[in-house]
């Protein structure tokens, strides 16, 4: 052995020893992308190899960028972290790890940049290898724990959101655009025609639905959290990822489900004191929090802000909140007010003809009579019940609303507030 390779290994045991095993597994979950990781432990390479060549090669780019052949790989172990194969069977077989691993990145790369030019040319996103998806959820679950398949995100989606840090071209996708594994097990087949003029069927997925409860939203941003999890793990260079956490988004979610959005309360309006539940419309509140992200992606684009230092900012953000979610609500607010004496106006009975004539002396074809159909009193209509929820109009006119509205299904006349619409109320008065 010369000096020089000697000094290299001798520089590559105190590295080693420095560190820990503990410390080492750190290093490489800190620092070392998901897919090169996946590739270093499928080719079994040891802890300390791993620990070496993470010093300077952190993808799988730059590792199959080593070298052009084998010979060079082994020159490349000898020279650079101090792997003799001449030195005997142990160095022998560690170095033949490290040249399994270079020959799959090389391939992975080739395949990829392959993919990568289909897609291209078809006109569509580009397919997420399944190493790759393997790799990052290996490094989920080393952190977080295993996942049920309702709390990963899909391979499609995964594959877009690849396509977009790619590009520098970040978005906030619908919620009804975060599907799970579970949810994509539905597909469709498509076909299509390729430049050399192949048939090719590819698979196309069903857009997810968007959650109409807070249940279903919490279950939306536990997908959305492991997605970023994911794809943090993979672009481990990528400096607006770091920080990362799943707090991130679970401080988020529970701004929109907490007292500030959802569970708003106003003073009353009858004089007394204390406070009653705003019960912001659903919609509002989903697209509130949408605005909210396609902020938090244009602070990380233009102000290089890291994305949980984005999505803190944004929920903090006054103007975000007036333009948003305060001013819909006031004007949706005085819609229904209007709304309301619309109604009133269209349900008051008609006046009776007190002219002359056999048919003129009739008191009219509605019972009650005088002063019950004028829209005052008993029969006026109440767009709030006592305690300030507001009243389902779609319920009243006998429409079909599934409940995601955020209102209450009770009968609009003023002093029956009953489980049946105000149409039903007005057929049952005139019976």
């Amino acid at each position: 052995m010369n000096s020089t390779v000697l000094n290299l290994f001798v520089v590559t045991s105190i590295v080693n020893d420095m560190a820990t095993a503990a410390q080492k597994k750190t290093y490489l979950a800190e620092n070392l992308d998901s897919d090169l990781h996946f590739l270093f432990e499928d080719a079994g390479i040891s802890l300390d190899t791993q620990y070496a060549i993470a010093q300077n090669y952190k993808t799988v780019k730059h590792f199959a960028a080593v070298a052009d052949d084998r010979s060079e790989v082994r020159n490349f172990c000898k020279d650079d972290i101090g792997l003799d194969p001449a030195a005997g069977a142990i160095q022998r077989a560690e170095v033949a790890t490290v040249v399994t691993a270079w020959e799959a990145a090389r391939e992975c790369i080739t395949q990829d940049n392959k993919i990568k030019a289909e897609a291209r040319a078809l006109g569509l996103s580009r397919p997420l290898p399944q190493t790759d998806r393997a790799a990052m959820k290996k490094a989920l679950e080393l952190s977080q724990g295993k996942k049920h398949d309702r709390e990963l995100p899909s391979t499609e989606y995964l594959a877009h959101k690849i396509e977009e840090i790619e590009l520098n071209e970040m978005q906030a996708s619908s919620l009804d655009e975060i599907t799970s594994m579970e949810e994509s097990t539905t597909t469709s087949l498509q076909s299509s025609i390729d430049n050399d003029g192949k048939i090719r069927v590819i698979r196309t997925k069903a857009k997810g639905t968007l959650p109409q409860n807070t249940e279903q939203l919490r279950a939306k941003y536990k997908i959305e959290s492991n997605a970023w999890m994911m794809l943090s793990a993979k672009f481990r260079q990528k400096a607006w990822l770091s920080g990362f956490n799943p707090g991130v988004f679970d401080s988020f979610v529970e701004y929109l489900l907490g007292p500030k959005v959802y569970l708003m309360s106003v003073p009353r309006t009858d004089g007394t004191d204390g406070l009653v539940p705003l019960h912001p419309s659903w919609s509002i509140i989903l697209r509130y929090e949408h605005e909210l992200r396609k902020s938090a992606f244009k602070l990380v684009k233009e102000d290089s802000k890291t994305l949980a230092e984005a999505m803190a900012a944004v929920v903090k953000d006054s103007e975000l909140k007036e333009i948003y979610f305060t001013s819909p609500i006031a004007l949706s607010s005085r819609k229904q007010k209007s709304d309301t004496v619309q109604e009133e106006s269209a349900y008051k009975r008609p006046k009776i003809d007190k002219g002359k004539g056999k048919g003129a002396s009739r008191k009219g074809n509605y019972k009650g009579g005088k002063g019950k159909s004028d829209g005052k009193g008993k029969n006026r209509l109440a767009s709030v019940t006592a305690d300030g929820r507001q009243i389902c109009y779609k319920f009243n006119n006998n429409q079909s609303c599934d409940g995601s509205c955020g209102r209450v299904h009770v009968c609009q006349v003023r002093g029956c507030l009953g489980a049946h619409s105000k149409l039903d109320h007005y057929k049952t008065a005139t019976k």
